[in-house]
């Protein structure tokens, strides 16, 4: 119980910043759900969506891991490499 209640107290304290959820909290949210936690539990007790972490699951499932792709870039270059191309 006392366990719960720091969590708790920890997710409060994140809930006030705006932005992407930390690494170590996506972590401990499917470390949650491998100890039996029912989805929605773990969506309160952490204070996601049930949408957010139906998409943890999918990327662990897909990379083996929770943590967010970086560099990676959508669109089209920023400057031109093939020079003998355009002229």
């Amino acid at each position: 119980m006392l366990r719960r209640y720091r969590i708790e107290q920890e997710i409060s304290q994140r809930i006030s910043k705006a932005g992407s959820y930390s690494y170590d909290l996506q972590r401990k949210a499917l470390a949650a759900l491998a100890r039996g936690e029912r989805k929605i539990n773990v969506c309160r007790m952490f204070g996601i969506s049930r949408n957010t972490l139906d998409l943890w699951i999918q990327r662990k499932a897909e990379t083996g891991d929770v943590q967010a792709i970086t560099h990676y870039q959508q669109g089209a270059r920023h400057k031109i490499t093939d020079w003998a191309r355009i002229r």
